[in-house]
């Protein structure tokens, strides 16, 4: 079962956030191989909001970069927005590992 975790973003701005993939008694996961992807969209069958872009940045420390750039967050629903990240090994094999909702903070300042 995928893990639960809500995210905010700010809207109109770039937002990024670190995982690092453990067990509980091994440490990190080497994620050597594997690929990662993600997207928000406001209904599980919806059309794709935006996509959050997925980096491996350490394969042997098991850390993976969430990232969504300033101009894919105001593509991002006001409400009820949801995302999912799943992890595809070399063979096929897709595992989801976490997913949440995901709030957006409404943008004030228009420069």
């Amino acid at each position: 079962m995928a893990a639960t975790y809500n995210i905010t973003i700010d809207q109109g701005a770039d937002w990024q956030r670190d995982l690092f993939l453990t067990t509980a008694t091994q440490g990190a996961i080497n994620i050597s191989g594997r690929t990662f992807t993600s997207q928000i969209r406001q209904y599980p069958s919806g059309a794709v909001a935006t996509t959050i872009g997925c980096t491996v940045v350490s394969a042997a420390g098991g850390q993976v970069r969430m990232s969504v750039t300033s101009a894919a967050s105001l593509l991002v629903p006001t409400a009820g927005a949801k995302y999912d990240l799943f992890m595809v090994t070399s063979a096929g094999v897709s595992t989801k590992l976490i997913g949440g909702l995901v709030t957006l903070l409404p943008r004030i300042t228009i420069s």
